[in-house]
């Protein structure tokens, strides 16, 4: 398997013209991302500043292995509201962090291995 992460095919053309640009698209980004992680994080049942620590992370992960200059990524209220749904049969109030982080970690597990067997062709049929 040949695995080649996306920021080796973008970063050797990025211009150095386009970082101002680029450095405002994302300042507007962050002004509507900050508000509606930390919301949305509310909406699951951790405390919001939980989805200010996290949507960095999963930002940096984008940039260097996502394949797509026009996806959005970033929190999601549907999404939300499927994993409050999901965890609040099994979580106590105690350990609703680490369900929800065993959560998101079991759903990257089963993306990954979608990714291994090369399952893509299911997104491009939807």
């Amino acid at each position: 398997m040949n695995f080649r992460p996306a920021i080796t095919r973008w970063y050797p053309s990025y211009e150095r013209t386009w970082l101002r640009g680029d450095a405002v698209a994302g300042a507007t980004v962050a002004a509507v991302l900050i508000p509606s992680a930390l919301s949305y994080a509310a909406i699951v049942g951790v405390e919001p500043i939980v989805g200010l620590y996290t949507v960095p992370f999963a930002l940096l992960a984008y940039a260097i292995f996502g394949g797509s200059r026009l996806l959005v990524v970033g929190p999601d209220a549907a999404l939300s509201v499927l994993a409050a749904s999901t965890i609040v049969g099994v979580a106590t109030g105690d350990d609703y962090v680490e369900v929800m982080l065993a959560l998101s970690l079991l759903v990257g597990a089963v993306f990954g291995l979608f990714w291994i067997l090369r399952m893509g062709w299911v997104a491009d049929m939807v």
